[in-house]
């Protein structure tokens, strides 16, 4: 019979934990770097998130308006060319929605005041009457003549601070 003894040898490895003289590095970086590192990134979250629920909100609004061009057409009526016969305008501070219209000639604006001031809308010498918040009015565009326009609001300052844009008459 042959007898066979082996032996095991420690091949464990020492755990070093520091607590000062190199600043409480853990992989190279020091906790402060860590640290900072985190904070970084939470707030490139933060602003994500923001960005992602200011974009679905848009989506939403983009939706509930038929696609985002502001514009109905209506049934009946039409006035030929590459504009609707009707188109729906809301005013705020300080812009109109669309502020880019297209329009059928002798079409209308119809325009709602979603904002807190009054406001209105005038294109080549027609002028609506001021629209009180949470209220709405038309303008008619009998008589413009096909072609681009540049339109206001004319209150005080509301031009200057964005309430502009651009009509197509045709």
């Amino acid at each position: 019979m042959t007898d066979t003894t082996t032996t095991a040898t420690d091949t464990s490895e020492e755990v070093y934990i520091s607590s000062g003289g190199d600043g409480g590095r853990v992989g190279g970086m020091s906790f402060e770097t860590l640290a900072v590192s985190a904070f970084i990134f939470g707030i490139f979250a933060i602003v994500a998130a923001i960005f992602a629920i200011g974009m679905s909100a848009r989506a939403v609004e983009v939706a509930n308006n038929g696609g985002g061009g502001g514009g109905t057409e209506a049934s009946a009526g039409g006035g030929g060319g590459g504009g609707a016969a009707s188109v729906d305008v809301a005013m705020s501070e300080f812009a109109f929605d669309p502020s880019d219209i297209k329009v059928a000639e002798n079409g209308k604006i119809v325009l709602t005041n979603n904002g807190q001031m009054e406001h209105d809308f005038s294109v080549e010498g027609l002028t609506s009457d001021l629209i009180k918040p949470g209220a709405s009015g038309e303008l008619e565009l009998k008589g413009v003549a096909p072609g681009e326009y540049k339109f206001i609001c004319t209150v005080a300052g509301h031009e200057a601070a964005g309430m502009k844009g651009t009509i197509t008459v045709g």
